[in-house]
This record gives structure tokens, C-alpha cells and sequence, in this order.
């Protein structure tokens, strides 16, 4: 099938309309499309690659005789230097990535406003990120080997996290102290929602399993009985061996 080129005409089109006064006025997409026509060449080729950007390294092409029109068009890999540094940090800490974290950002660079020679940032709570961003940090300006500056980061990180828990088990024991009433969390609540669920789910399916077959039902009720007895039995035999016991110790 040809490919479909009026599109390409539209602003051919557009300017005879106007010069045969079928139109009024000029639209105002016309002049940025006589600037800029449309590409009359539809075979998709790849887009240049800028080597020695600050931060930013690009996988390198493969040969000529192993590349392939699949792989041709796929974007380049790029990697940042934080990438190596953040890996491993969760790699040791995989519970950090349960907290909690704050996805809004101003302007998608706030990172970029803080001064990372410390780890701690005021308005900002305490992450994963801020360990990368001051690990970077002592690499690049402090002039720290990786190695030496991610435990230097880790320590500092350490000492904060443990402060957080002794000022966090103060304020409880405060507020207990001033009969505070703590309710219960949204785990706790949440694990009592799916037991009551549970709960009706079983009384469900043994009112089911009782209307299609009420020998079963009778059979289990005599089997919880004979246990319930078994029990009784072995806990009264028990009660009355002591008790022997007691008389014969009396004089």
C-alpha cells in the first residue's frame, strides 16, 4: 500500500485557498509549518549519540555483524553514577525500601538544592536517597574513595536512625505519662477486618457443606464430642491420680 502523502500538502493547500480568497484569514499553524515542513523521509534511522556528558555514559554499539534491525531502534542505555552507589546501598538495607517516601517534588530536581556535605536535611526525612546523595557527594568533592565513603555515609546514617527510635520511644513514654490513649494502627485494624471475613467465610461453607450432605455435619459434631470427652477423661484422670497422691501423703 502507498503511503498516504496529502498530509504533507495541507500547507500547499492552505495558501492557494487563501490566495483564491476562499479563506479570511491566515490560521496561525500555517507560517511554523512553511518554516518547518513536515520530514518526507519515513525510514526510521537511530538518533545521534553525545559521548562525555557529565554523569551520563552510554553503552557502546555492538559490531556490525552482530547488530540487528530488532535492536537498531531501541533507546540507548543510560546509567548515572548514583545508579552503582544506590544498588548497593538497598542491596544491604532491602528494609529501607519498605518506609514510606514522599514522591511530590517541586520542580523534579530538589535533590539539587540541598547541601549534601551532610546527611541530615532539614524539611526533609531521613531516606535511602540521602545516603546515595551524600556518598555521592564525598566521592566527588570530599575526594573519598567509593569504598570509604559509603561507610562513612552508612555509619552517619546508622547514628541518625538510631537516635530517631530513642526519640520516638521518649514522646510514647511522655505521652503515656500524661494518659494518652494510642488506638489501634491501620495493620492491626486491617488484620482484624480479614479474620471477621474469614470467620463468615467458615460459617458459610459449613452451612453449605450441612445442606448438601447432613450425615457429614452429624459426623463431625460426634467426633468433636468424642474429643471434647477424651479430653475431659485424660484431665480427670489426671485430677484424681493427684489426688490419690495428696491422701496418701496426709498421715
Amino acid at each position: 500500500m502507498p503511503a498516504d502523502l496529502r498530509p504533507l500538502k495541507v500547507a500547499q493547500a492552505t495558501t492557494q485557498l487563501l490566495r483564491a480568497k476562499h479563506l479570511k484569514q491566515q490560521p496561525a499553524w500555517l507560517a511554523a509549518v512553511v518554516r518547518t515542513p513536515p520530514a518526507t523521509d519515513f525510514v526510521r534511522k537511530p538518533l545521534p549519540r553525545f559521548e562525555g556528558e557529565e554523569g551520563v555514559t552510554r553503552a557502546p554499539l555492538p559490531s556490525s555483524s552482530r547488530l540487528r534491525k530488532a535492536k537498531l531502534y531501541r533507546a540507548s542505555r543510560i546509567t548515572y553514577a548514583e545508579d552503582r552507589l544506590r544498588r548497593r546501598f538497598f542491596k544491604d538495607h532491602p528494609w529501607e525500601l519498605a518506609r514510606p517516601i514522599n514522591l511530590v517534588e517541586n520542580d523534579g530536581a530538589d535533590h539539587a538544592h540541598c547541601d549534601w556535605s551532610r546527611l541530615q536535611q532539614p524539611g526533609r526525612p531521613l531516606t535511602g536517597e540521602s545516603v546515595v546523595q551524600h556518598q555521592h557527594w564525598l566521592m566527588k568533592e570530599g575526594g573519598i574513595d567509593e569504598e570509604t565513603a559509603y561507610r562513612t555515609a552508612v555509619k552517619e546514617f546508622s547514628r541518625l536512625r538510631m537516635r530517631e527510635a530513642v526519640e520516638r520511644k521518649i514522646a510514647v513514654e511522655e505521652a503515656l505519662t500524661f494518659d494518652a490513649r494510642f488506638y489501634k494502627t491501620e495493620l492491626e485494624l486491617g488484620i482484624e477486618h480479614e479474620d471477621a471475613v474469614l470467620r463468615r467465610w467458615v460459617a458459610k461453607v459449613k452451612a453449605a457443606r450441612q445442606l448438601i450432605n447432613p450425615q457429614m455435619m452429624v459426623e463431625d459434631t460426634d467426633e468433636a464430642e468424642a474429643e471434647a470427652g477424651a479430653a475431659g477423661t485424660g484431665a480427670g484422670a489426671v485430677d484424681g491420680a493427684g489426688a490419690d497422691k495428696d491422701s496418701a501423703s496426709l498421715p
